[in-house]
């Protein structure tokens, strides 16, 4: 084998990045979930203070009461369904990266073709060992 990338070598370290990629997603998913679940569970017990009868006349009375309640329908309205769609995405983005990796892995040489009839690698001479001494 000569030193330096080979074909080969080269898409299996982009697999690897690939791969990489996939578990960062996957991570991030992961800690979108649990804080969607986490304030889920928090805002149903905040929302829960002001549904009842000392609740609703702190909320009408207090203007920091106010202010809560306010903060408290604007993360259930606008948070809450932005964690629900981003841990969905990030789940698909890391199956996708992870599988891509996978299969780079598995099968390198047509991920080699598929890459330079991407355009992404690019084929380059052969150099002798006169070539590299130079």
């Amino acid at each position: 084998m000569k030193d330096g990338l080979h074909e080969i070598r080269t898409i299996r370290v982009i697999g690897g990045f690939v791969f990489v990629l996939g578990l960062i997603f996957l991570t991030l998913s992961r800690i979108f979930a649990f804080m969607h679940e986490y304030a889920g569970t928090v805002l149903s017990m905040a929302l829960a203070r002001y549904s009842n009868f000392t609740g609703k006349i702190a909320a009408k009375n207090f203007a920091e009461d106010k202010k809560l309640l306010a903060a408290l329908n604007e993360i259930q309205m606008e948070l809450i369904p932005v964690l629900e769609s981003s841990v969905t995405w990030l789940y698909g983005f890391a199956i996708l990266f992870l599988v891509s990796a996978l299969l780079i892995q598995f099968f390198p040489r047509a991920a080699v073709q598929g890459f330079i009839a991407l355009k992404i690698l690019k084929r380059t001479p052969e150099l002798s060992k006169e070539d590299v001494a130079d």
